[in-house]
């Protein structure tokens, strides 16, 4: 299973859950990372990218980390 599959069906998980502003979160920031590695140009500095990516990831672990049971 691939991280965005990952990321979807965690989406899924918590819209069945009621939590819907968040898996929207989940959603939108994959689908923006892989926007970015699709359409970056080859003139693009790796490290704007990785920015972008990193800000993604940490917006999508606080929305899932909102629901996490130890």
């Amino acid at each position: 299973m691939t991280l965005e599959q990952r990321a979807m069906t965690a989406a899924a998980q918590l819209r069945a859950e009621g939590h819907a502003d968040d898996a929207t979160v989940v959603e939108q920031n994959m689908v923006y990372i892989g926007q970015v590695w699709r359409e970056s140009p080859e003139s693009a500095f790796l490290e704007d990218d990785l920015g972008d990516v990193r800000d993604c990831l940490q917006y999508m672990l606080e929305a899932m980390g909102r629901h996490v049971r130890v």
